[in-house]
């Protein structure tokens, strides 16, 4: 830190919370600044492939915060000039949003101390990058107080250098199709992997659970539930799926059935309700109980697979 500026790093809820104060430095009567690094050199993946740095970033912008704009940092093992070992610099702005932030890499600056230096471009750097952070103060370069949340910092690829395939079928702001791409994309089958859902325990000896089962093994929770009516379910023999997992099961096939872009698959359920195309519909389950509900998933109250076709196997569902 520059001055008398101070800052302090946190981790709330997965993310960090950046929070501090640029003040004057008073011999320069300017600004000073605040850096967060990651801790130490170490040897970063490679970042050959890709075009920009991305920050998944917000800040606070009410009173007293007064700082919405910050630098990206990142240093290299080639990033030096003669004993100036440099840090490559880039501004970037946030907002009271959560943003991605995308940095080009040619855009970064080669800097000493808050000043230019020649040396090798961020461009020809990407296989050495060593250390990541972010500074306030320099860009602007005026005092105030900021909080920056950064949730991740990452290599990405820019739109205009995405392969063909990825501007079609993703979007990298939030990592799902965009609306566009998927009415782009001649969508011919949908492949879902799925558990049997919610079940009941097996007993420590790998049996059923009962009481006299579990007490051989534990005397910590002597109250754990083991009658079948705390389970949601009939008995407590086939470890069978509950009343809670059914619901589960029930929520997914009505999530799929609802998905405007399967519709085509799953063949015309129109406002009566009538039953999906179910020779476009192929389940693939071994015969426990749980797995069999599967048959059951509903889609807008109809079984979603009647008249499937059925294959044992082992624990997998297709649907």
């Amino acid at each position: 830190m520059g001055g008398q500026s101070t800052s302090s790093f946190t981790t709330v809820d997965n993310h960090g919370v950046w929070e501090g104060d640029v003040k004057i430095v008073p011999f320069l009567h300017a600004a000073g600044f605040c850096i967060a690094r990651t801790k130490g050199l170490v040897d970063f993946p490679e970042a050959s492939g890709f075009d920009v740095l991305q920050l998944r970033v917000r800040a606070a912008v009410t009173s007293p915060y007064n700082r919405t704009g910050f630098q990206a940092q990142v240093a290299t093992k080639g990033g030096h000039a003669g004993y100036r070992n440099g840090q490559y610099v880039a501004s970037f702005l946030a907002t009271a949003n959560w943003t991605t932030v995308s940095i080009p890499f040619s855009e970064f600056e080669l800097t000493w101390r808050g000043q230019p230096i020649q040396g090798p471009p961020l461009t020809e750097q990407l296989a050495q990058i060593q250390q990541l952070g972010v500074s306030a103060g320099q860009d602007p370069n005026v005092p105030g107080q900021f909080k920056l949340e950064l949730a991740w910092i990452r290599a990405g690829r820019s739109a205009s250098s995405a392969p063909d395939t990825l501007k079609q079928a993703s979007s990298m702001s939030t990592g799902m199709p965009s609306k566009s791409a998927v009415a782009a994309v001649d969508l011919k089958a949908v492949v879902i992997v799925s558990r049997h859902g919610i079940r009941t325990p097996y007993g420590p000896d790998g049996g059923d659970l009962s009481s006299e089962s579990f007490m051989k093994f534990s005397h910590v929770w002597p109250e754990l539930p083991v009658d079948a009516a705390a389970w949601g379910v009939p008995t407590m023999a086939g470890q069978l799926l509950t009343a809670h997992g059914e619901l589960n099961i029930r929520a997914m096939g009505s999530f799929y059935a609802s998905q405007a872009r399967y519709a085509a698959l799953l063949g015309s359920r129109g406002e009566a309700g009538e039953d999906v195309n179910c020779s476009n519909v192929f389940l693939y389950a071994d015969n426990s109980t749980r797995c069999l509900f599967l048959d059951n998933i509903e889609r807008n109250g109809a079984p979603l697979a009647q008249g499937h076709k059925r294959i044992t196997c082992c624990h997998v569902s297709l649907f």
